[in-house]
């Protein structure tokens, strides 16, 4: 290989190989706190309340962590999404509205879009009181604002869809609740949101990766005697 290609050959490797730590980790973030189950005005609510994020894709020092998620449907009660009907023993599915997602320096930000680190909507699907899961649709990322210099929220900027996946602590009186509504109960939930690569970003991985291995092969190579 000559000095020319040497040259275009590191550059390129450089411009396409992801940054450490990216290789792996999809972004993602976990966040938890309570959330609350209620019977008023003879409906059965559920509300989240905002979660703080403990942990992130970017690593421990992540300055995301210790922000605050929040769940709100603009459309509905805020952070409440309502129990249709039961469609199997303990599952049930939801009022089926679209629910944003916002990412915020604190608890009380939720309603100042300025402030907003990460957008994204998705929609609650059913809540099943047996294993305590709430099962979401697809996630749709709206925007990222990455003011706060995060690794996560640079990886997601990459991003355009995700999927978020939710528990929650469940027992044998929330099921009765579930059964024969009464008053409210709360229990702890935790929420991981995570990010789906763009097609060009997973393109640009896998060509990175791929010129690694063919820099090692060639570092390795024995030449023929």
């Amino acid at each position: 290989m000559g000095k020319w290609q040497r040259v275009l050959f590191i550059v390129l490797l450089v411009g396409v190989c992801p940054p450490p730590g990216d290789v792996l980790a999809l972004p993602s973030y976990t966040a938890g706190n309570n959330i609350q189950f209620d019977y008023a005005g003879g409906q059965q609510q559920v509300g989240f309340y905002p979660a703080q994020v403990g942990s992130a894709s970017g690593g421990s020092s992540d300055p995301i962590i210790g922000n605050w998620q929040t769940l709100y449907v603009p459309a509905h009660t805020t952070w409440d999404y309502v129990l249709v009907s039961q469609i199997s023993p303990g599952v049930w599915s939801l009022s089926g509205d679209a629910e944003t997602l916002v990412l915020t320096p604190s608890s009380g930000d939720w309603n100042t879009p300025s402030l907003y680190l990460l957008q994204a909507q998705a929609t609650a699907q059913t809540i099943d009181f047996n294993t305590g899961t709430v099962t979401w649709g697809g996630v749709t990322i709206l925007g990222v604002n990455n003011s706060i210099s995060s690794s996560t929220l640079q990886q997601f900027s990459g991003s355009s869809t995700g999927s978020l996946t939710m528990s929650f602590a469940t027992d044998a009186a929330l099921q009765g609740w579930a059964q024969t509504p009464s008053g409210s109960l709360t229990r702890s939930y935790s929420s991981t949101l995570t990010g789906v690569p763009e097609p060009h970003v997973w393109m640009l991985w896998l060509t990175g990766l791929g010129l690694l291995g063919y820099t090692r092969y060639r570092r390795h190579a024995v030449p023929a005697s």
